[in-house]
């Protein structure tokens, strides 16, 4: 993929941030961008990307108690740069498992 010269910073900056931990929709978000846009200059750029669970089981015990103060399943997933998709199932999983 070219970039335009004046976006290469940003294309630094953001392989930065996403080798730092954050994920894609955060950098999107923090970028202006779509998530997809985001992921082809990190893959133009030779990022390996990250696969499986986005959120740690410390970040779910963080989730959990969000979610007992009232957060709803976006706002959790703002917090983490993860999509809602992510954090619902997880929530039902954890909420399976301490039933």
């Amino acid at each position: 993929m070219r970039i335009r010269r004046g976006l290469e910073e940003q294309r630094d900056a953001m392989v930065a941030d996403y080798l730092s931990g954050k994920g894609s929709v955060l950098l999107a978000r923090k970028y202006g961008l779509v998530d997809s846009t985001v992921i082809k200059h990190l893959k133009a750029s030779g990022v390996r990307m990250r696969t499986g669970e986005k959120l740690t089981s410390e970040d779910m015990i963080e989730v959990s108690r969000l979610r007992q103060s009232g957060w709803s399943h976006q706002r959790i997933a703002d917090q983490f740069g993860a999509n809602r998709s992510t954090v619902s199932p997880r929530l039902r999983r954890e909420q399976r498992r301490n039933a």
